[in-house]
């Protein structure tokens, strides 16, 4: 009796300590920053072979561009183990797991004699590589689509999984799923406001740009997007008069990387010039994506050693000038769909951009042609800067509504263990009230990047208090004191001028951060009859007007830019030691653009 005893108490302290564990564990995940939560996986793999004796744990992702691909991640398993390799076909070695796993379901292997006739594949498989027991677990979050797997191997002998170990290693891929998304989510959401700012940058350059420099801002524009997206080269392509032939003009390789063909007929990519001339971009995640009809160009980019390409027309009064084509050779890479569209409106840019180049260097004539061509790239710019905003506000509804949802789901399963749990030890009541503590920070952390992405506080309480929340907001990031004042201004102010007014002071307060080591900062707005008169003043270095004129930041040229679609003057004065003083003044009441 006492021998029974004894046992039961061991098991049931072998539990606490299981449960403890996964407590403390699932705890360290919830306040992670995005940039440590790979590193916090390993670590938890590592610890969790240890604690529970196991050989063997790897973290497995579904390739974007094969889904019956699984790439290892993360692998953790003792030295001299058998090799892993670092990228399995899920489908030849294991495709009764592939199948089970891919549905939702978990797979858990005591023997692997046991495994049915329909597994013979996967039962080789797991000999190659020393298995005798696994648990594998599918990686999913909410329900959604499984993006990848997480299993647990014992190499030295076969072993029962208990139930209570099924759920914990349950619990751990629930865990590893949700801190893997919000990693992806927030890595993806940066790359579009990356995205966002290059072509917003790229596009204000080419708005004021002398004719005499637009080979240079081609060429830098072309070397940004190539190492933006990561790719072997960039280049920029014009169709001959009777369009049958594309010739390179401008090209960026990356060091090692070889040079495109200098030119392509009609006659070897007849698919692929059709569908430029035609004002269609060309999308390659992969060669075999091509169509039937697309033979030839197939046999080409294998030829050229190209496995990836996305190739966008340039168009200008509606005719199709050339390209740019983005050229991956060293692997294939998706292109994202969001993408193409702005994309498309920098190679009109571009090629509007080319065609005044064309028209400055002719006859009088083109004069006008000239005039027509700048006033449609302030349209454009104009278009692009009211996608981006958009795209902003997109991305800070996503943000408020879809992580907002993801944390409120977290607190509420930290409430369900509490009540499963009523009694636990001291350590896991305090790690769930730092999780309850945490949830309600990382809140607050989602509220406020949203409300850096699109300032909801502008549409709601109005453009006074939006920007005494940004001088308030920049003083405490940067230790710098800000004095606001304004008088005089209309309460209502149409979002066309109010939104405009706010990026600026946004955009001044930056360059000051950035470069003007100031101790003391002035942000006015004042209300003067038919206008209002912004000024933002700062006690800094100071600079030599003349030089940013030769070769203005693109900080500036987005200034300038927001302030010419409100019909506004902006004006600029500094000097060296002396400070820097923006001010600009714009029509209350005026049609915006």
């Amino acid at each position: 009796m006492t021998e029974s005893i004894e046992t039961l108490r061991a098991e049931l302290e072998g539990r606490l300590r299981f449960e403890t564990f996964l407590a403390e564990t699932s705890a360290r995940f919830v306040s992670l920053t995005p940039d440590r939560i790979e590193s916090e996986i390993i670590d938890a793999q590592r610890r969790l072979c240890e604690f529970l004796g196991l050989d063997r744990s790897a973290l497995w992702l579904v390739s974007d561009l094969d889904p019956g691909t699984l790439n290892l991640r993360h692998l953790d398993q003792p030295q001299g183990g058998p090799p892993a390799l670092d990228e399995i076909r899920a489908g030849d070695l294991f495709p009764w797991t592939l199948k089970k796993i891919m549905a939702g379901e978990t797979v858990a292997i005591r023997k692997t004699s046991e495994l049915p006739p329909d597994a013979g594949r996967d039962r080789a498989s797991y000999a190659l590589f020393g298995t005798k027991s696994t648990a594998v677990f599918p990686l999913s979050v909410g329900g959604g689509p499984v993006f990848g797997a997480i299993s647990f191997a014992v190499l030295r002998e076969e072993r029962d999984w208990p139930e209570t170990v099924l759920k914990g290693f349950q619990l751990i891929a629930q865990v590893f799923s949700n801190a893997w998304e919000r990693r992806r989510s927030r890595l993806e959401i940066q790359e579009r406001l990356r995205f966002e700012d290059l072509i917003s940058d790229l596009s204000a350059g080419f708005v004021y740009v002398a004719s005499d420099r637009i080979d240079r801002e081609i060429q830098k524009g072309i070397r940004g997007m190539a190492e933006f997206f990561d790719v072997d080269r960039c280049s920029v392509g014009l169709f001959s008069e009777d369009g049958t032939r594309l010739t390179l003009a401008f090209e960026y390789c990356r060091p090692g990387a070889s040079p495109g063909p200098k030119s392509i007929g009609r006659d070897q990519t007849p698919w692929y010039l059709g569908q430029l001339i035609q004002g269609k971009p060309v999308v390659v995640n992969r060669l075999e994506e091509l169509p039937p009809e697309a033979e030839q160009e197939r046999q080409a980019c294998r030829a050229l050693g190209m496995r990836s390409l996305l190739s966008i027309p340039l168009v200008a009064g509606g005719v199709t000038r050339g390209s740019c084509a983005l050229v991956a050779t060293r692997r294939e890479r998706i292109w994202p769909n969001g993408f193409i569209p702005r994309l498309r409106l920098l190679g009109d840019i571009l090629a509007n951009a080319m065609e005044r180049k064309e028209a400055d260097a002719a006859s009088r004539e083109s004069e006008r042609i000239l005039r027509q061509n700048e006033r449609d790239l302030h349209k454009l710019a104009a278009r692009l800067i009211s996608a981006q905003e958009e795209e902003r506000a997109r991305l800070a509804r996503e943000l408020h509504d879809d992580l907002s949802q993801r944390l409120a789901v977290l607190a509420i399963d930290v409430g369900g263990l509490e009540k499963r749990w009523p009694d636990p030890p001291a350590p896991v009541r305090t790690e769930l009230g730092r999780m309850k503590d945490d949830v309600m920070r990382i809140s607050q952390d989602v509220h406020g990047l949203s409300r850096q992405l699109h300032p909801s506080i502008l549409d709601d309480l109005g453009l006074i208090k939006a920007i005494e929340s940004e001088c308030a907001g920049f003083s405490n990031r940067e230790g710098i004191a800000i004095a606001f004042s304004h008088e005089n201004v209309p309460r209502a102010l149409p979002n066309a001028l109010s939104l405009p007014l706010y990026r600026i002071v946004q955009e001044g307060l930056r360059n000051i951060s950035k470069h003007a080591c100031a101790e003391h900062i002035s942000v006015s707005l004042k209300g003067l009859d038919r206008d209002v008169l912004l000024s933002i003043r700062d006690d800094g270095i100071g600079f030599d007007l003349a030089d940013i004129e030769e070769e203005p930041g693109l900080g500036l040229l987005s200034m300038r830019e927001r302030a010419r679609l409100i019909h506004g003057e902006l004006a600029i004065r500094s000097r060296p030691g002396q400070g820097t003083e923006i001010t600009l003044r714009a029509p209350l009441g005026q049609e915006r653009e």
